[in-house]
């Protein structure tokens, strides 16, 4: 038998890794301690299978939004303010569905990628199509409905219902002088 400070972990497809001594999806891990020559038995590892959040994305005449781009991101409360980090992000396929898996068990807002936000480069650019929205189709943060989903939670009917709105590039020049600047900017 091993002896020492140990971390015992397990893992498995479809669930968050499990450590030893935790009783909840966040909980810190615990060590194991075994002496030289100690045996243990009945050693118990718990998981949490993972969730999943899903829906459908139209346009305003009902029809499917092919490709277009969904993420899970997780919320987190940083220094007293609610934070909406990056998320798994997944495709809608040819009847408008996504289906975000894997996801760890916590709070999350669910955001329709608005394509005007992609880089010129990237697949599904467009300078025209929709906003960035916010579960329940809403461009602020603010409004926007927070999931909390358990261990091996299936939330679906989470749609978006999009309204195709023109996508504007704004570009120039600044000219003048910034305080402290030794000379102008051009």
């Amino acid at each position: 038998a091993l002896a020492g400070h140990l971390l015992l972990t397990s893992s498995q497809a479809g669930y968050m890794n499990g450590y030893y001594g935790i009783r909840s999806p966040h909980a810190a891990n615990q060590w194991f301690d075994l002496t030289d020559g100690e045996r243990a038995t009945g050693v118990v590892i718990q998981m949490w299978k993972n969730a999943v959040v899903s829906g459908t994305v139209t346009d305003a005449n009902h029809e499917p939004v092919v490709g277009a781009s969904v993420m899970a991101a997780p919320v987190q409360i940083v220094g007293g303010r609610t934070a909406i980090g990056a998320g798994r992000q997944v495709k809608t396929d040819d009847r408008g569905v996504y289906r975000a898996a894997d996801l760890t068990p916590g709070q999350f807002a669910v955001v329709l990628m608005s394509p005007a936000n992609l880089t010129p480069t990237s697949p599904g650019f467009s300078a025209s199509g929709y906003p960035t929205l916010f579960y329940p189709d809403t461009t602020s943060t603010a409004n926007a409905s927070l999931l909390t989903l358990g261990g091996g939670e299936e939330r679906s009917g989470i749609d978006f219902h999009v309204t195709h709105h023109s996508a504007f590039s704004v570009s120039g020049a600044f000219t003048g002088r910034v305080a402290g600047a030794s000379r102008p900017l051009q």
